[in-house]
């Protein structure tokens, strides 16, 4: 079968349509939103503490855990009295927004008892900046993944917080927003919160 050059490149132009119309979310979208700020790499400050990073990590770490298992106590012990909570899609205006740990929690164990499956948090590309003492900043990634008969990617997500260490010298999230790439599924409002979208 023989084809004409122009019947390539009406073929070619229909998949590159094709290709935009299921574009996804456009190149660095969470650093030209704002969402994070990633640094430069140099040296680290007088008060940089290999234990709080290794700490910092595990919070991270634990947030993933504990959704998956369904673990309201652990997730509630993750947060500070007053820490806020954001969900977005890909930089825009959250759809998710709640202050205050009890809000949280009511949030976040509503959004795990419709979504009802089992999920598993794969949480990578860990960076921690503007490090002292008490306080820090905290970039990730994760893929969550349904691991049903055939396991499917959920979502992925960029994940930016504010933590800070208390008096007992634990971290928690005074801040913590959820940015998602992709979602499978129907993306809730803030009307919505109980039926969840939360990684």
């Amino acid at each position: 079968m023989r084809f004409s050059i122009l019947s390539v490149l009406v073929v070619m132009s229909c998949a590159g349509m094709a290709r935009m119309a299921l574009a996804g979310p456009q190149r660095a979208w969470a650093h030209t939103s704002g969402l994070i700020h990633l640094e430069p790499n140099g040296p680290t400050g007088s008060s940089d503490n290999a234990l709080d990073r290794l700490k910092i990590q595990e919070l991270m770490a634990r947030w993933g855990i504990a959704y998956d298992e369904g673990r309201g106590e652990v997730i509630k012990s993750l947060f500070t009295d007053d820490a806020r909570f954001q969900v977005t899609l890909r930089g825009n205006a959250p759809i998710v927004s709640v202050t205050g740990r009890e809000q949280i929690i009511s949030n976040v164990t509503g959004a795990m008892n419709q979504q009802g499956d089992q999920r598993r948090h794969a949480i990578t590309n860990t960076v921690i900046q503007d490090l002292t003492r008490t306080r820090a900043t905290l970039i990730a990634y994760a893929i969550v993944v349904v691991p049903d008969d055939q396991p499917t990617v959920n979502s992925t997500v960029v994940y930016s917080a504010d933590v800070e260490k208390d008096a007992a010298g634990v971290w928690r999230f005074k801040k913590l927003v959820i940015g998602m790439d992709a979602y499978v599924g129907t993306v809730p409002t803030q009307d919505q919160t109980s039926s969840g979208s939360h990684h």
